[in-house]
Order: structure tokens, then sequence, then C-alpha cells
């Protein structure tokens, strides 16, 4: 059976674990690879195990995470972005920002094409 050039592996993945819900990280690669996806078992435990992670967060208009509302109050430690919105660097720059930055890095292809779309920009601001 020919795949949906419109589902990428992990969209894929996902679907698949909520249809079969007791499902095995393996069961699903072997399922996946016979509709013609390369993925194996390992791949298949971390897209579960990441989408577990990012359950009750949605993407914001910066392409960040931002946690949902959520009513009443959460006991243990504080998540994983409360915490990180207080750490910086001293000049601004804290873990929100570098997480953005390494976005950049990966959408421009490398660190050197990111630094020239940044110096393009600068450029263009003057």
């Amino acid at each position: 059976m020919a795949r949906s050039a419109e589902v990428n592996k992990s969209q894929a993945i996902r679907d698949y674990k909520s249809k079969h819900k007791r499902s095995k990280p393996r069961d699903i690669a072997t399922a996946l690879q016979a509709e013609g996806y390369d993925v194996n078992a390992q791949y298949v435990s971390v897209v579960l195990s990441n989408a577990r992670k990012n359950k009750g967060k949605k993407k914001t208009a910066a392409g960040t995470e931002a946690a949902v509302a959520t009513t009443g109050k959460k006991r243990g430690r504080p998540s994983a972005s409360a915490s990180s919105a207080t750490v910086s660097l001293g000049n601004g720059i804290g873990i929100p920002e570098l997480k953005l930055a390494k976005q950049l890095m990966h959408s421009a292809g490398g660190a050197k094409q990111a630094r020239k779309a940044l110096d393009a920009i600068a450029e263009l601001m003057h």
C-alpha cells in the first residue's frame, strides 16, 4: 500500500497509536513499514515519548511552545518552560531565545547560513 504524501512519519505514528491504543513500538514500526514508511521501533518510541511530553501544549505564533491554561493547581516541580524563563546568561539571552536561535539555524541549514541571514536583516534595518 502506498503511503500518503501529506502525512509525515511522526504523524503517521501518532495516528496509528490513536487507533491501536495497546500497540507496542515494534508493532507500530512493523505496520508502518508495510505501508511504506521508513521507521524503526526506536524512532517510534521517541515520537510517542515526545507526543506524551508535549501533550497539553500548543504552538504559539512565534513557533515556541506555550502551556495551555489549565484549571486547578498542579503539584510538584515547575515545568521546564516555567523554570527556563528565569534562566539568563546575563546579556538578556535566556533559554527561550537560545531555542529560537537553534530553530533558526536548523531552518537556515546551519550556523553559517543563519549568520548570513541575520547579517542581511541587520543591513536592511540600517
